[in-house]
């Protein structure tokens, strides 16, 4: 099993909030994994059919530089295309925008 204890756990029972940065309706995460055991995940947020973004996306510390982020990107590429979504943004530190754009075609905004 893999353990990320750099990310909080973080409940929240109601979906939707007069709130804005306490409004999770359109979240979605999407989890790559091989034989129950957990590779990758991402989060992201669908705004109708113009845009998503994917705030968090995340690979288990064994699983990395296989490939396996570049997997999960393109499932939830392809799975926003077969619903005619436009685009999808990504926030990146400045550490890692050389990472989005050089190695997964992401364009800066």
């Amino acid at each position: 099993m893999c353990r990320n204890n750099t990310l909080p756990l973080v409940l929240y029972f109601k979906a939707s909030s007069d709130f804005a940065r306490l409004n999770f309706q359109g979240f979605y995460t999407v989890v790559l994994e091989k034989q129950d055991v957990l590779i990758s995940v991402a989060s992201i947020r669908v705004h109708g059919t113009s845009v998503a973004e994917m705030p968090l996306i995340a690979t288990c510390s064994r699983y990395r530089r296989q490939g396996m982020c570049r997997r999960l990107v393109s499932s939830i590429e392809e799975m926003l295309m077969s619903v005619k979504v436009e685009k999808l943004v990504v926030s990146a530190i400045p550490d890692l925008v050389e990472t989005w754009t050089k190695g997964f075609g992401f364009v800066p905004v």
